[in-house]
Parts: structure tokens; sequence; C-alpha cells
């Protein structure tokens, strides 16, 4: 993972990369006085010492399932750099320009797809299995480190391949008291893994002091409610003096763990060359179904799905509809709400943060996997989703081991404590959402849970504008 600037002296330009898959945040700002590179947007606000609130952001976020910016951020003139971009800053013209040096779906192969699927399954599960180890063993740093073991399928793996390798200082779950039930579980582990899980409690009276402290972090609406338990997570890191821990975001999208993927995808449709994920699409109500912006989005998101779907052209049509999915919920909806966020909570308290899963050749192997080690809809149940993870699981661990899955851990309705009726009101009034927005959106992709993540969305949003709405202007 990296992002970098040069300085061409010969040239007088400024030459900005970020990564290709996602990991590393470049922020900048320009105007006719100033560009400015950051990793974060709060030195850029601090440096300017005035700003204005970008609505259009706001709007996007009640139109998507997480916060999910991509180029914008909640800031005009603060706009962040796509993964795979490079920016070139000509000081002599004083403009700039964005260019592709490299695009994910190029890693797209049908030679490797054919490959993989002439493989036998445990041909392919070995096949992983060493990769997995040959950049785990580049990535295992000298320095003292710890790994995320949740208990979960896909970080306690990495801890498990992670120990065989070299010894992590700890080895760290997060308990949201009365919500992690995997954790509970924790002892079954301790004859597999050295050293024991070792657990930190999270109380909502903490979570929320947490999730305060995020909001200076990220400068944005939460990306999602689990950055109280993230902020947790990196403050333990650092107080056990690590300097790089190992999480494993981005397996629920690129493997199919999404706990809706198997009803969702299961369904035989008769129309394949549309994104049914909602993680990864923009379905709008009617308050915004004539506003520009939501309309660009949304067709951004339509346009790069259908690129993604041609690049699988390759596959039969149900196949090639949830690989492009698939695809698209990481490198579009993973990167800009995991990824972005966990790096910048962690960044903020010295500590690395690094993902065996996606590194970019893993990355490769994972996008051109025949769906049946992703989706496997002939397993019985409980292995279905993520189902190499699984089998992987199994063999260092014990198939007994693997839980139901388990949905993102925190206490967002206590937030609301943190917001006045006039907060939700003047947000409503800066997006021009009356009470329509609580009506059944038809498109919604959970009818049964639409108010509750509207209000989320709303508090989110309110306590995000509260933070900054002394400078916001009229």
């Amino acid at each position: 993972m990296f992002a970098y600037a040069i300085y061409n002296i010969k040239e007088d330009k400024i030459v900005i990369y970020s990564d290709a898959q996602g990991e590393k945040s470049v922020y900048y700002f320009s105007d006719k006085d100033y560009f400015i590179i950051s990793s974060t947007i709060e030195s850029i606000i601090k440096f300017l010492k005035k700003y204005e609130i970008n609505t259009s952001a706001l709007k996007k976020y009640f139109c998507t399932r997480h916060f999910m910016p991509l180029t914008e951020t909640c800031f005009k003139n603060i706009n962040l750099l796509s993964n795979g971009k490079k920016l070139e800053f000509d000081l002599k013209k004083n403009n700039f320009k964005i260019y592709t040096y490299d695009n994910p779906s190029s890693w797209i192969s049908k030679k490797k797809y054919e490959f993989y699927k002439s493989l036998k399954e445990d041909e392919m599960i070995n096949y992983f299995e060493k990769a997995l180890i040959k950049q785990l063993r580049l990535m295992v740093p000298k320095v003292s480190f710890g790994c995320i073991a949740s208990g979960g399928i896909d970080s306690t793996l990495q801890a498990k391949l992670i120990s065989n390798i070299s010894n992590p200082k700890v080895n760290l779950s997060i308990n949201h008291l009365g919500k992690d039930k995997i954790i509970g579980n924790k002892n079954y582990f301790d004859k597999y893994l050295y050293p024991r899980i070792s657990v930190k409690k999270l109380s909502e009276s903490k979570y929320i002091k947490n999730i305060l402290e995020a909001y200076s972090i990220v400068s944005s609406p939460l990306h999602t409610h689990d950055l109280g338990g993230r902020v947790e997570i990196a403050k333990q890191f650092k107080k056990n003096n690590c300097k790089v821990f190992f999480s494993a975001d981005g397996c629920d999208e690129l493997f199919g763990g999404q706990q809706l993927y198997y009803k969702l995808f299961l369904r035989n449709k008769k129309i394949y060359n549309k994104n049914y994920s909602p993680y990864s699409t923009a379905n709008y109500n009617e308050i915004f179904y004539r506003d520009f912006d939501i309309i660009s989005y949304k067709r951004f998101l339509e346009r790069n799905w259908h690129n993604v779907y041609k690049k699988y052209s390759f596959l039969k049509k149900k196949e090639r509809n949830i690989q492009s999915s698939l695809f698209l919920d990481y490198f579009i909806q993973s990167i800009n709400v995991s990824n972005r966020s966990n790096d910048l909570i962690s960044c903020n308290y010295s500590i690395e943060p690094r993902n065996v899963f996606i590194q970019k050749k893993i990355l490769k192997i994972i996008v051109n996997l025949p769906i049946k080690y992703k989706i496997n809809f002939k397993a019985k149940k409980k292995m279905a989703q993520k189902y190499l993870l699984k089998k992987l699981f199994a063999k260092y661990y014990n198939e007994n081991l693997i839980f139901k899955k388990e949905g993102f851990s925190g206490f967002p309705e206590s937030l609301s404590k943190k917001l006045k009726n006039k907060d939700i009101l003047f947000l409503k009034k800066l997006l021009y959402i009356d009470d329509i927005i609580f009506s059944k959106n038809r498109k919604y992709y959970d009818k049964k849970n639409y108010e509750r993540d509207i209000n989320w969305k709303l508090i989110n949003s309110g306590i995000f504008l509260k933070n900054y709405i002394k400078n916001v202007k009229n």
C-alpha cells in the first residue's frame, strides 16, 4: 500500500500517486491561491481556517448503504484521489490533470479463471494457502505487531497463518457488551492460537466516547457505525506498543460473505445485466429523483458495474452477474468505507494496518476465482458463503468453530442523545429534505429496516454538521 508525492524539479511538476487497491488516502485542495495535498481532511481545514459544506456529498449518503465518498468530500474544493490514480500538478501553468495508471478491472483474466477452474478443490485450497503464506512472509514486520482475531473466519484465519510465521505480541478482539456472541466462545480457540485471544470489553458509554473522537479523525459522517470499535482497536494496539496490526476487512465483499448475499443471489433473476447488490448502487427516494448530482452519481456507479460486467464476458450469465457485483462491492464500497476509515483511524494513533487478503497479488487471484469458491450454492448452508476461506479455516481450526455471521457491532442508537431536534431540522433544511424521506422507498433493499437506516443517517450527518456548524455559510 502506498500514497506518495514527487516534486520534479526539472519540469516544475508535482506528481501524486495512490495505490490501486485503495488502502491509503490522498486528499487535495485547489483554488486560485493554494494547491494542498494531505493524508487527512482535518489538516487542510486547519490550514485554510475556513470552509464550506458540500451538501452534494451528504445527499448522496442518503442514497447508499454506507457513507461512501468516491472523489468528493463533505467540504467544497477538498477532493479525494481515487485508487489507481496519478495526479500531475503543473506549477508553471497552475493546473492539474488526473490519469489512471492501474485499473483493477484489468486484473480480470479468462486464462486465470480457467486455470483455477481446472484445479481440483484440494489443489485450489493449497494453491491459495501457499499464496497467502508467501505474501504474509513479506508483510510480517520485525517490530512489535498484533492481530485482530475476532473468532470470525477472516481475521482468525489470518492470525493463525501469521502465528506459524512469527509471534504476534497480542491477538485482540473487541466485545461490544451484549452484542458480540461469537467472542463468547473464545476459549474454544485457545488450543489453536498463541498468544490466546485477549478480549477488550467495550461498553455503550465508551463506544460513544470513541465515536465522537472518530468524527474529528475522519472529518465526515462516519463511514459506518462500527468506527467506535475501530478506535478502541487502535488504542489497544498502541497501548501494547505495537507498530503494526493485521485486520481482514474486505473479505465479506470479495468472497460473498455479507448476510444478505445468499438469499439475494440465490433467486433466479431474469435480468442479469443489472447490479442487485445494495452496497455499490444508489437507490434514491422521491425527494432526490430530480437532483442532477444524485442522478450523475447513480449513473457513475451503473457505468462502473457494466464495465466490469463486460470484463467477465467469458462467464455464464448468473455467475457473471454475481462476480460483477462482488467486484464492485469491494472496489467501490469496501475501499471507500472499510479501508479508508480503518487507515485514517489507525494512522491517527501511529499504528499501521495491514491485511493480506487485499494485497494486489492476492486480489488478482480472488477476482478470478470460480464462484463456487465464494458462494457455493451446492454446499451446506453453513459453508456456502466464503467457501474457500471456510475450507482453509477448517484445515487449521475445526469446522465446529465456524459460527453464524454477526453484523457490525456497536450502539448507534445511543448517539441520538447527542443531538437536539433543531440539529436535525437544520440538516433537513440544508439538504432540502422533508418528512417524505420516511415514506417507504419501494427500491430500498431492506424495507423492514428502512426507517431505522434513515434515522441513523440523520443522526450521523447531524453530529458531523454539529462539529462544523459554526463555520457553515448561509
